[in-house]
């Protein structure tokens, strides 16, 4: 699996050294705001988001514009104050108007988001493209993302590049990682698999976890440069950050034999190691080596409650798997019904063997009335979502 970030707003930050409270301190803005800083994160004092404001509040007053940035970052957030948005609008505009670029990319993501604002995505590329003339590089990345994803209603890969490299080339590390996702992807003259792992290997050497699972994807999946050694040894690096996807991938390398010798107990491993960090995917992968009796005494119930957990926190797979066992009835009594309503919340999260599992109790009247043209439906939607063996049953159903 790929992952795509877009850049939250930035709080504004200071080099300066802590200032505590003294008449000298108070007679300029900066020891105001750099007060504001130290209530905010708690250094030296106790933490206290409303004094915070309040120091803040003075050092605006006096035309600080970082002040007036992280005034309008608190009322956005709800910091110490009742969540506004139109107050945070304000502030931003006000240290915009002082030509802060931070504040010009903030408003930026309040149009992008529509915050206080009804969405306007070229108001937001008017901003971004202020900020980023002023060099802010999450206002760069951001026009990245619109451009990608032709938010303006213009898909447009060649802006998106253009944007994602100027942010690379300030150090951005998301930026670097989208230019390895764009590289890999897409289609035709832009597909480049060089530079997708150079653009990788680029966020990789930031420490940036993702690259390093994508790195493991791509030498384990890509004919022309597959190396399953150089895949685990990514998913090694990516998973010892934490990374829960690389944990999943290091199970399926061990359950399949991928580049080391089968091992069910080392693929459950890794699935707990995902499970003990809270992850959805790892949860429903542990209750398919108690479905399936992998590394483990097969034990339906165990199944059932790691499909569940996962389920319960959107995994699509763990929803059609239960689906699949409600249907026939293995640790629970066969239930069509049940079945049917996992495998329809499934569905409305796009997972294709949920899909084409509807579209089978709907060709043999399980659970619902047999109605050959809605599983027809069904097919074909699994198999314009990938799902091959769909393909095929819609061309028997039609030929009947």
């Amino acid at each position: 699996m790929l992952l795509l970030f877009l850049s939250n707003i930035v709080f504004a930050q200071s080099n300066s050294t802590n200032i505590l409270y003294s008449d000298k301190n108070f007679k300029n803005a900066e020891a105001l705001y750099n007060m504001g800083k130290n209530y905010y994160y708690g250094n030296n004092v106790t933490q206290d988001y409303k004094k915070a404001i309040e120091c803040y509040k003075q050092a605006a007053d006096k035309g600080h514009a970082k002040a007036m940035n992280n005034l309008g970052y608190m009322y956005e957030e709800g910091e110490g104050v009742t969540q506004n948005y139109q107050k945070a609008i304000e502030w931003y505009k006000k240290a915009a108007d002082k030509g802060n670029a931070l504040s010009m990319s903030n408003l930026g993501y309040m149009y992008d988001e529509g915050k206080g604002v009804i969405q306007n995505y070229q108001k937001a590329i008017e901003w971004y493209k202020k900020a980023a003339d002023k060099g802010h590089s999450n206002a760069m990345f951001n026009l990245g993302i619109i451009y990608e994803y032709g938010e303006d209603g213009i898909q447009n890969y060649e802006k998106a590049i253009e944007w994602y490299l100027k942010a690379a080339d300030k150090g951005h590390i998301e930026a670097m990682y989208n230019l390895g996702y764009i590289y890999q992807t897409q289609t035709g003259a832009i597909q480049n698999y060089e530079k997708a792992i150079e653009w990788y290997k680029k966020a990789a050497e930031k420490g940036y976890s993702p690259a390093m699972n994508n790195l493991g994807y791509m030498y384990r999946h890509v004919e022309s440069i597959k190396n399953y050694q150089k895949a685990i040894e990514w998913y090694l690096k990516s998973a010892n950050k934490n990374n829960t996807m690389a944990m999943n991938n290091l199970g399926y390398m061990h359950l399949n034999g991928e580049g080391v010798t089968q091992n069910y107990q080392e693929a459950i491993k890794w699935y707990k190691k995902g499970v003990d960090k809270g992850d959805a995917l790892a949860m429903s992968n542990l209750g398919y080596m108690y479905h399936q009796g992998k590394g483990v005494t097969q034990n339906y119930q165990k199944a059932i409650e790691w499909y569940t957990k996962g389920a319960n926190k959107g995994n699509t797979d763990a929803m059609n798997s239960l689906g699949y066992m409600y249907q026939h009835g293995e640790g629970i009594p066969q239930n069509y019904q049940k079945a049917i309503e996992w495998y329809i919340k499934g569905a409305e999260k796009g997972n294709a063997f949920a899909i084409n599992n509807l579209g089978h109790m709907y060709q043999y009247g399980k659970g619902v009335q047999q109605n050959i043209n809605i599983a027809i439906q069904y097919y074909q939607q699994a198999c314009d979502a990938g799902y091959t063996q769909s393909c095929k049953k819609v061309k028997i159903l039609k030929n009947r």
